[in-house]
């Protein structure tokens, strides 16, 4: 049920457990297709998610913003919100799959025992 939902969803909207960061909802709903709202994190990521461009990012504490963002583009920006989810389903399939984790933890160790870390491997 829950992923034929997001197959269905053409807005996401997920947020950050407040104990930590990072979830597989995100990614999850990013790989669906739809446009995803999502809170802001502090954890660097080696290819991180762009406002605007693969995500919306949205204020906890902020209602009225987060309001008026979805009325934005659920009714006004449809065409908008397509090309964002699109991006953001290609971004997140392109960079941030288990396997792109795996990557990540070991060019970190590589840059840690200083033999010069990873190459970006052609697009």
């Amino acid at each position: 049920v829950y992923h034929g939902t997001l197959e269905h969803s053409r807005i996401v909207v997920t947020s950050n457990p407040s104990s930590y960061e990072g979830d597989h909802r995100t990614w999850e709903a990013l790989a669906s297709g739809a446009l995803v709202f999502v809170d802001r994190t502090l954890t660097p990521l080696q290819h991180p998610l762009v406002d605007g461009v693969h995500v919306i990012f949205y204020d906890t504490h902020n209602e009225t913003a987060f309001r008026a963002a979805l009325h934005y583009y659920l009714f006004e920006h449809q065409d908008e919100a397509k090309v964002i989810a699109k991006r953001g389903a290609f971004f997140a399939a392109r960079y941030h799959r288990p396997v792109n984790r795996a990557d990540d933890a070991l060019c970190e160790l590589e840059v840690l025992q200083d033999s010069g870390g990873c190459e970006e491997p052609p697009p």
